[in-house]
């Protein structure tokens, strides 16, 4: 029985090259998260600066050594494909190579030419598009200046005034409003920026695919039959991700959603408590005449009056201390989150406890029925980890577990055979 065998070398070649553009996009994708996912402008303080930049960064990180897979073996792709058309034009093509003398005088240089049979294939370069909008400012600080009327310094001095008064200290910058300093609208520019990655990512699987009906049509055989899954592979790798990054995109803007409604709840709640306190900014001495009313008015000492508005406006502060700590908690979730994202063994953890919170939530489990399924999950993942550090060969197996598909691809891709 004969083997099938059909190609045109130039539909080979032409495909190698798209190959290669597309692996060109995404050394400029990689440049565009450097620049636009990273943490920079706006993530300062100790919630937008220590607790959150930090997981931006790392995400950003791990994206960019996502694409550096993608682009390294799109690369390989094409070189492949590249040999392999030339390989069907005979073993031995001087027209392959050419010298070029350097114009400096410096020597001669081997560079390849163009397969001489090459079809160009449809290339829309997909990062041209990708922009992201100006930084907009939100802080803590613009919006206790606009309500209350008061800078955070004039507030703090407020405070401390009667606060001496009574000898109880408290700090709204200190316990308060430096826990959430930033500005969280950064987080929407960096979820725009990852949106724009996701795009980006969509339209280079899409072009690839698309373009590998073409190249089906011109090349019957043995390598052809070898390329197809493998192509499935790549473009099921970089389609990944489109839906990925619009998630951690969504989770950012969740997290900036989130402050900004704790931001504007902690302003509230300080510029009542501060109201309470303003007629004591300048100490009992220079309210003689305000004490006195209240003396006959409400038949107490006005030290009294004092010490009842310093009461219900620290109950207010700490309800707004409170509200800063709870954010902090959101921090983590959308830590564990990236983490996630990162390995297969750190998904797994977050699935699994994530089911188990919907599970209580919606009441198909008992509050203790699912802390005892969470317990013994840890004590397994315990038990796993040992095993891990006693075997390093299960370690190196876990690694093998990519997210995306591509981890386990050949360092030289794609090998045509005939």
């Amino acid at each position: 029985m004969t083997e099938r065998f059909d190609v045109d070398p130039g539909h080979v070649a032409g495909y190698g090259r798209l190959c290669a553009d597309v692996s060109s996009d995404t050394n400029s994708i990689k440049g565009y998260l450097n620049l636009h996912a990273s943490a920079s402008d706006g993530f300062d303080g100790l919630l937008m600066g220590e607790a959150i930049a930090p997981i931006v960064d790392e995400y950003a990180a791990a994206t960019r050594d996502r694409f550096t897979t993608i682009g390294r073996v799109l690369h390989y792709t094409g070189r492949e494909l590249t040999n392999t058309a030339w390989t069907y034009l005979g073993a031995d093509r001087p027209d392959r190579f050419a010298k070029v003398v350097d114009s400096l005088g410096r020597g001669t240089y081997r560079v390849e030419l163009d397969h001489p049979e090459l079809v160009a294939f449809p290339h829309k370069v997909v990062t041209g598009t990708l922009d992201v909008p100006p930084l907009e400012t939100a802080t803590i600080d613009e919006l206790m200046a606009e309500h209350a009327g008061d800078t955070l310094a004039a507030i703090e001095t407020i405070v401390a005034t009667v606060t001496g008064i009574v000898g109880d200290e408290f700090s709204i910058m200190g316990e308060i409003t430096d826990r959430v300093g930033g500005n969280w609208l950064a987080l929407d520019q960096k979820a725009t920026a990852l949106e724009n990655v996701a795009e980006a990512a969509e339209k280079a699987a899409q072009g690839l695919a698309a373009e590998h009906g073409t190249l089906d049509r011109h090349w019957d055989g043995g390598a052809a039959d070898s390329f197809g899954p493998y192509l499935d592979q790549v473009v099921a790798g970089t389609r990944y991700e489109g839906p990925l990054n619009r998630v951690i995109a969504g989770a950012y803007r969740a997290m900036a959603l989130l402050v900004e409604q704790a931001a504007g709840l902690i302003v509230e709640l300080v510029s009542t408590g501060v109201d309470l306190l303003r007629k004591y900014a300048t100490g009992l001495a220079g309210k003689a005449a305000d004490a006195a009313w209240d003396l006959i008015k409400d038949f107490k000492p006005p030290w009294e009056s004092l010490y009842e508005d310093w009461q219900q406006a620290k109950s207010l502060f700490v309800t707004a201390k409170n509200t800063a700590t709870d954010v902090y908690e959101a921090v983590e979730a959308l830590r564990e989150l990236i983490e996630a994202t990162t390995s297969m063994t750190a998904a797994t953890d977050y699935s699994v406890k994530t089911i188990l919170a919907d599970l209580e939530a919606t009441g198909e489990l008992d509050e203790d029925t699912a802390d005892t399924a969470q317990g013994a999950y840890d004590t397994s993942r315990e038990a796993t980890d040992i095993a891990i550090e006693l075997a390093p060969a299960l370690a190196a197996a876990e690694e093998l577990a990519g997210n995306d598909g591509l981890e386990n691809m050949p360092d030289h891709a794609f090998r045509g055979t005939s």
